[in-house]
């Protein structure tokens, strides 16, 4: 039989491994100490834009955009007849995503209606094809920004004056890359950082890479390139206009054409031609504007100084 003392140590034995089991269980039963974080939100995230097309459209008929607000592609966009998007608003921004609008060439990518609209915004992807790639001569303080159009069988894009176009490439249209159009008394159009290279290979005797038919537009810091006809074109009546600090190259027209036939309507008034670098057009500048101030043409090994700082480089 156990002794009385190996009882007591069997009964201790006990009692310490019930105490530690408890311990053990009474910490995992407790779980972690450290608070828990927020409630996750109950409520749907709402995107605060409109995606387009809506649900249903049938690829057919245009995508209209008659409310201000903000929308986005979902995917890219082919259209079979008509305009691919009309927008018949103000305060519109229309955010391609990314994605491409594409047609056969006997529509229009994006179009906007006859009245004039402001605070229009398109940016943000591609447009391929069409009669015109984008048609918004009605549009005025509006912007153009990041996009690119092509292969239009008219003119690439048509955009009305006092906004901005911002770094855009419009290339490979039949007739004209990009056309500025008086709106109303809205002066003063911005166009820069942008690419208007190779269009205006048709049978139009009005190509050009870029063609401004407005008052006060600034055009800069872009490349105009290997375009029939003048690289750039400032039309009949087009005054108060300046092109400066551009690479204009390879043009089979001059690299600048001012037009005008020296009447009081149609005169081509104080456009300005400096600081640009005008290399193998035929020939680099032609004026027949009144009072244009082009700066003095400078060899390419010449040194452009202060005594000419707004000279253009020939060469």
């Amino acid at each position: 039989m156990p002794s009385f003392w190996n009882r007591i140590n069997t009964v201790l034995l006990l009692i310490i491994l019930t105490g530690g089991t408890l311990a053990l269980a009474s910490r995992a039963l407790g779980g972690p100490l450290d608070p828990a974080g927020p409630p996750g939100s109950t409520l749907p995230q709402v995107e605060p834009r409109v995606p387009l097309p809506p649900v249903g459209w049938n690829g057919t008929d245009p995508i209209m955009i008659s409310q201000s607000g903000s929308y986005f592609l979902t995917r890219n966009v082919a259209i079979t007849t008509g305009n691919a998007i009309v927008i018949d608003a103000n305060d519109v921004t229309m955010d391609l995503n990314g994605f491409a609008i594409t047609a056969p060439a006997t529509n229009t990518g994006i179009a906007a209606t006859g009245t004039v609209r402001t605070g229009v915004v398109i940016r943000n992807g591609h447009v391929r094809g069409f009669g015109v790639g984008v048609n918004v001569p009605s549009l005025s303080r509006s912007r153009l920004e990041d996009l690119e159009v092509e292969g239009a069988l008219a003119v690439g894009i048509v955009v009305g004056s006092g906004g901005s176009v911002l770094n855009v490439l419009a290339h490979d249209n039949v007739n004209v890359g990009l056309n500025v159009i008086q709106q109303g008394t809205n002066y003063g159009t911005l166009i820069a950082d942008s690419n208007f290279s190779r269009n205006g290979f048709g049978s139009q005797a009005t190509t050009s890479g870029v063609t401004i038919s407005a008052n006060n537009v600034w055009l800069r810091n872009s490349i105009i390139d290997a375009n029939e006809g003048p690289g750039v074109r400032i039309s009949l009546g087009a005054s108060y206009n300046q092109v400066t600090d551009n690479r204009i190259t390879g043009n089979s027209g001059p690299g600048v054409l001012v037009n005008s036939v020296g009447t009081t309507d149609l005169a081509s008034y104080f456009n300005m031609i400096a600081r640009n670098v005008i290399v193998f057009n035929s020939p680099a500048v032609v004026d027949q504007g009144i009072s244009t101030h082009v700066g003095t043409f400078v060899g390419g090994d010449a040194s452009i100084t202060a005594t000419n700082p707004w000279s253009n480089a020939v060469y």
